[in-house]
């Protein structure tokens, strides 16, 4: 059985979080949204 890899994606715009989930091997993809 595989497991399909789970998505993270980052709407914050905070660079601390960006680096705290570098820091711990999380890929993620970051939302550029709109206001």
């Amino acid at each position: 059985m595989s497991l399909k890899p789970t998505r993270i994606y980052l709407a914050s715009q905070s660079p601390r979080r960006r680096e705290l989930l570098k820091q711990i091997g999380i890929n993620f993809e970051l939302l550029l949204l709109r206001a």
